[in-house]
């Protein structure tokens, strides 16, 4: 479950499906992507009990993205095996 006012809470519950955003600076535009809130981090060690604190960073999406890819659910890759 994402953490309260990240990103990714506001689009699952505005959304609930996968969504591409492309934010174009030039056009003046995205000014309610430009607002500060929470974002999943990409590559970190999953643990439940550091959710909210330990794997969200404080983002800009419109600032940090040219574009961003909203992917409601998604699941593990399976192992390797050799």
């Amino acid at each position: 479950m994402p953490a309260t006012d990240s990103w990714e809470d506001i689009f699952h519950t505005a959304l609930r499906r996968d969504t591409l955003l492309m934010f174009d600076p030039a056009a003046g535009q995205n000014t309610s992507f430009q607002q500060i809130r929470g974002h999943r981090a990409i590559g970190v060690v999953y643990n439940p009990e550091h959710e909210r604190y330990g794997n969200y960073v404080p983002t800009s999406l419109a600032r940090r993205y040219d574009a961003f890819i909203y992917l409601d659910e998604t699941s593990r890759a399976p192992p390797l095996t050799f």
